[in-house]
């Protein structure tokens, strides 16, 4: 394995469980390094407004509260841990063929759709907002 191959591993292996240290002890404590600017400036939920709330919820144990904050929340959670595991492993091994594998099969189609559910889910989000149907998270 070269050593910026590496060293881009080991990156993000920090970056996958820094995101989940955060949300499950800092986010849970009240500490808050982002606000949305869609939000200030509209007053409406972006896409992705209440994924900090969902990621704290669901690494507590209450997964009713994390869906409904962000519904795909535990998604991502899950996503990160595969990630992390997958490029911990290919830096313990030396080879990358487990990520050229995934991003070949499934990548193809996993981005995109996971765009597109993002869109939806945040066009209809607001839809109902501005309807007056749901409360911004």
């Amino acid at each position: 394995m070269k050593a910026t191959s590496r060293n881009r591993r080991v990156f993000f292996i920090a970056a996958y469980v820094g995101a989940l240290v955060y949300t499950g002890i800092l986010a849970s404590g009240g500490v808050s390094l982002w606000k949305c600017p869609i939000r200030m400036v509209t007053g409406y939920s972006c896409f992705g407004c209440g994924m900090t709330r969902s990621w704290t919820h669901a690494l507590h144990g209450d997964f009713a509260a994390s869906v409904h904050f962000h519904p795909f929340g535990i998604f991502m959670i899950l996503a990160c841990l595969v990630a992390a595991l997958v490029s911990a492993w290919e830096l313990y091994k030396g080879e990358t063929g487990l990520s050229t594998w995934f991003e070949g099969r499934i990548g193809r189609y996993f981005w995109p759709l996971a765009l597109l559910c993002a869109v939806v889910f945040g066009l209809v989000r607001v839809g109902l907002e501005m309807a007056g149907i749901l409360t911004p998270v």
